[in-house]
């Protein structure tokens, strides 16, 4: 199948909050209720991979201070291993490479083995980090 990357926009809303909710080789497989997703292209660059109309695929990348930090990364179920998230990847990885990243950080939970799976294939390599989440 022939897919499509390109850059999410503000009319993007919903179909980011559900394959947020669809899809998960990131930090949360658990989307909360927001609203509305931040789209300064300067700091956060939303993907979305489409087939057709259908969007199937979404990669959320954000940089500051020469880091970079890759927070969601899924592709619906039934297109994946297709070279759909290597794609976004690779848009994503471009992009912050423009923006003067060298060096990107990937948070997976710890239970999450598709992600390890498909980071490990991209090469990333595993730092011993600890994150900690307060809820306020």
């Amino acid at each position: 199948m022939k897919y499509s990357i390109r850059i999410a926009a503000e009319e993007d809303n919903n179909t980011i909050l559900s394959l947020f909710k669809k899809t998960s080789l990131g930090l949360n497989k658990q989307v909360q209720s927001r609203e509305t997703f931040p789209f300064d292209g300067n700091i956060v660059r939303i993907f979305l991979a489409d087939i057709g109309r259908e969007s199937v695929g979404i990669i959320s990348a954000r940089h500051a201070e020469g880091f970079g930090l890759i927070t969601k990364l899924g592709v619906l179920p039934e297109y994946q291993r297709q070279g759909i998230a290597s794609a976004l990847m690779e848009e994503a990885l471009v992009w912050l490479k423009n923006h003067g990243v060298n060096s990107t950080f990937i948070m997976v939970l710890d239970d999450n083995e598709d992600a390890d799976q498909f980071y490990n294939s991209q090469n990333c390599n595993l730092r011993p980090l600890k994150v900690y989440r307060k809820d306020i």
